[in-house]
């Protein structure tokens, strides 16, 4: 789960390795009773650049790229690698400042953080994401304005991520959570510039990832955890708020979680995954206001509903599943649009559309290759540049992943 991932990750993830993702699939037990979806799907043909076509768009990408230290002394492999936060302005990529700290063992300075979000209010750039302070063995949540950094406030010992933000009359809207020095305990919350709101839950404990505001009400999309689970967090409940109140969302098994969050025409759309009878598998779906939508899936997949996107009453979902043979694909209204690619690993998790043209954030990784961030414009996959690194017994290495996606026309 998305919690667990951050709670393994504070100081000592500045001595970590980071290498490109191996991803793995769990067939769906053949005793769910789920209604069978046929699948319709359309083939699309995919190209590679690393420059734009000429044309009106700006497109902005956050993210982070990997950083190569090497260490004074001898480990068994004598480097590390650290997060840095950025965002990308076309293929233009920018650093977003973080605190640097010096580590007993290492030539040079670390630091460490990724940008989650990215939005671009009257030319002026926001971005939220996260750092880690060595120093107090936390981290920090956080956004910028330009290149400004911003830190959100959150109780004293405790560590936090800010996952989403958008601005609304020059207010800016910030979503996530905090939790305990012994990284447990989620609590959901969002920011109104550095004002804190927490938001209520089932038993306390929860995440927001996704913030959204419309007729000056604000909407968060997220999870709650059920009483009996705050030990192995092994049961959210998919939800969101309207404010501070709280809507749970059906899930045909009684667990699931919500990831993204679009407003339009007076309706509520929110991407996320439910479980199978089993717990054994996660089944992508959306919601619209509280009605579930499954989403169709190959056979012996199971995957996510990452980022949602709205444009004239069509519905557009981008996600992952483990299991198919198709890494790269979106479902618009249902049909589930694809790609076949050999020997690739994808992953894919923001949309947007702009008068039709389909935005795509995410990474790839070609064979005997290095991960690469990467957006992709309808059929065409644009990489992002980061920092190239020739290790000496490990040959070439670079690495970065593009989190958020943000089109300005």
């Amino acid at each position: 789960m998305q919690l667990k991932r951050h709670y393994n990750f504070l100081i000592r993830s500045f001595i970590l390795f980071f290498f490109p993702l191996n991803f793995f699939a769990c067939n769906q037990d053949e005793g769910d009773n789920q209604t069978t979806t046929t699948i319709t799907t359309t083939v699309i043909l995919l190209t590679t650049t690393t420059t734009l076509n000429n044309g009106p768009d700006i497109v902005y990408t956050a993210g982070h790229y990997n950083v190569i230290t090497k260490a004074s002394y001898d480990y068994d492999i004598p480097f590390t690698g650290n997060f840095r936060p950025c965002y990308w302005k076309d293929t233009t990529r920018i650093d977003l400042p973080i605190p640097e700290y010096d580590v007993p063992g290492f030539e040079s300075k670390l630091s460490n953080g990724e940008a989650y979000s990215i939005t671009v209010e009257n030319d002026d750039i926001y971005v939220s994401g996260y750092y880690a302070n060595a120093v107090l063995n936390m981290h920090v949540p956080c956004y910028w304005e330009g290149s400004t950094r911003i830190d959100l406030p959150v109780p004293e010992n405790h560590s936090g991520y800010a996952h989403s933000i958008a601005v609304i009359d020059a207010n800016v809207y910030i979503a996530g959570y905090y939790y305990d020095p012994d990284g447990a305990h989620p609590k959901p919350c969002y920011w109104i510039g550095t004002t804190r709101i927490d938001l209520p839950t089932i038993d306390e404990d929860g995440g927001v990832l996704s913030i959204a505001i419309t007729n000056g009400k604000v909407y968060t999309a997220g999870y709650a955890y059920a009483v009996g689970n705050k030990v192995n967090y092994s049961d959210p409940k998919p939800c969101y708020w309207e404010d501070t109140n709280r809507t749970d969302l059906p899930v045909k098994y009684d667990f699931g979680e919500s990831h993204s969050i679009a407003l339009t025409n007076g309706s509520i759309y929110i991407a996320g995954f439910y479980s199978d009878i089993n717990n054994k598998s996660r089944l992508p779906c959306y919601w619209k206001d509280t009605t579930r939508i499954e989403l169709p899936i190959q056979e012996n997949e199971e995957g996510y509903a990452k980022s949602i996107a709205v444009e004239n009453g069509n519905v557009y979902i981008v996600g992952y599943c483990f299991g198919g043979d198709t890494p790269l694909f979106y479902w618009k209204d249902n049909i589930r649009i694809e790609q076949p690619i050999e020997n690739e690993t994808i992953y894919t998790n923001a949309i947007t559309v702009k008068n039709g043209k389909v935005f795509i954030a995410g990474f790839s990784t070609p064979p005997q290759g290095s991960q690469s961030p990467c957006y992709w414009e309808d059929t065409k996959q644009i990489n992002l540049p980061v920092p190239e690194y020739n290790i000496e017994g490990y040959g070439l290495f670079s690495g970065g992943e593009a989190y958020s996606i943000f089109v300005q026309q």
